[in-house]
This record gives C-alpha cells, sequence and structure tokens, in this order.
C-alpha cells in the first residue's frame, strides 16, 4: 500500500505542473478572464509530493522500492533545479 501511495505521490509530483502549464497556455491562447496559476504554490506542493513519493520508495515493498525511490528522487532534483535554470 505505501509502494502505491508514493507512486501515485509522483505520478502527482510530474502532473500537477503540466496541468498547470496547459492552463496559463489556453488561458493565454483564448484571452480567458480567469485568474493565473500561482507558482509560488504549485513548485512547493509538487516539490512535497515528490519528496513523499521518495519517501514511500524507501518505505515501499522491495519489488518496486528502487524504482519509486528514484523517481521520487529525480523528480525532486528537476523541481529544485527548474527554478534556478530559470
Amino acid at each position: 500500500m505505501v509502494g502505491l501511495l508514493g507512486l501515485t505521490a509522483n505520478t502527482l509530483a510530474i502532473a500537477v505542473p503540466f496541468v498547470a502549464c496547459l492552463y496559463q497556455f489556453t488561458r493565454n491562447t483564448y484571452s480567458l478572464n480567469v485568474p493565473m496559476a500561482d507558482w509560488t504554490l504549485i513548485i512547493p506542493f509538487s516539490f512535497l509530493l515528490s519528496v513523499c513519493g521518495l519517501i514511500g520508495g524507501v518505505l515501499a515493498p522491495r519489488r518496486i522500492r528502487f524504482v519509486t525511490a528514484a523517481g521520487g528522487l529525480i523528480i525532486s532534483s528537476v523541481i529544485l533545479a527548474v527554478p534556478i535554470i530559470l
């Protein structure tokens, strides 16, 4: 069960920024009068989800432990690196 939660957290950590980018794109393309996505909330939330995925990977059953933990580590590294690069 912990492995499934870790995989779900990793999936959401990737999906949330992509959905926010899609939201921004449609907002700007179609000139919608809706509020902008708040990136100061999205980036820490995605980082928190990826850390939860890392912890879930460490506590997961042996069969999926490495993949889930490595996924959480890689996702959290990318989330931390993107604001530094931009």
